[in-house]
């Protein structure tokens, strides 16, 4: 299982989560890493779904934001933050998920509270950023 991993999932890591499995990556999912701001169980961001549906085809209505939990972390392959900082909270509240967290090659910022626009940019390059990665993954084996 690969996981995606931003603040609230309810933005970034569900978009990352499902340009994942348009991409053939199987078993993804997404978790959050704070209720600060979102509870758990709540819906993707509208703007976010409107986007993944008008951009991709992609419906992301039935995602409901969990936390990562130590579950996650015991039986996934890799964990992704969308920023080094996510990764950095992954690593000091999980320390056994060391060698099993990476972040993408540079910080996705946060399109919450954004107009339609931002989440566009922000969707786009999350879709470049795991296209990369995929291709680097590949390139490894």
């Amino acid at each position: 299982m690969l996981i995606y991993v931003c603040t609230s999932n309810t933005c970034r890591s569900p978009m990352a989560a499902e340009l994942a499995r348009l991409k053939g990556m199987g078993d993804v999912v997404s978790r959050s890493l704070s209720m600060d701001y979102e509870p758990v169980g709540s819906p993707a961001n509208d703007i976010a779904q409107l986007v993944m549906r008008e951009e991709y085809g992609a419906d992301i209505g039935a995602h409901r934001s969990a936390l990562l939990s130590q579950e996650d972390v015991d039986t996934c392959e890799l964990i992704v933050g969308v920023s080094d900082r996510h990764r950095r909270i992954i690593l000091e509240r999980f320390p056994s998920s060391a060698g099993k967290v990476v972040c993408f090659s540079r910080d996705v910022p946060d399109p919450w509270r954004q107009p339609r626009e931002v989440y566009l940019v922000c969707c786009q390059e999350l879709d470049a950023l795991i296209s990369a990665q995929i291709q680097d993954w590949s390139a490894r084996k």
